[in-house]
């Protein structure tokens, strides 16, 4: 299931090249499947047009943000090395400031 559902991902190669983190034994999910088809149909015709921020950690490095170029057109991205799989709980105030961003360059954009 693991191979279907992030395969087609960009990065998906960099990320797995020294085998599959160690959590992805414990992140089994019915609707994974699914969900990935989901995205990818999606992802063929769609785009994301409003601000996007890509947080991304040392467990991940730059991938999700590399996914995220495909479809997105204003891509903002946050490499926090320092922090590990839970950004949240990790390096909660650096979150909270690009959350804050985040949502200055959305207000920003509408006006």
């Amino acid at each position: 299931m693991r191979a279907a559902v992030i395969s087609g991902l960009a990065g998906a190669e960099a990320f797995l090249s020294a085998g599959g983190p160690w959590w992805f034994g414990f992140h089994q999910a019915p609707a994974g499947l699914a969900n990935a088809q989901g995205n990818r149909s999606w992802a063929g015709h769609g785009r994301l047009t409003m601000p996007v921020t890509a947080v991304d950690a040392s467990t991940v490095g730059d991938a999700p943000a590399r996914q995220l170029t495909l479809i997105a057109d204003h891509l903002d991205e946050h490499l926090l090395p320092h922090s590990g799989h839970l950004v949240p709980v990790d390096a909660p105030a650096d979150l909270a400031a690009i959350v804050a961003a985040t949502a200055a360059r959305a207000t920003s954009a509408r006006a």
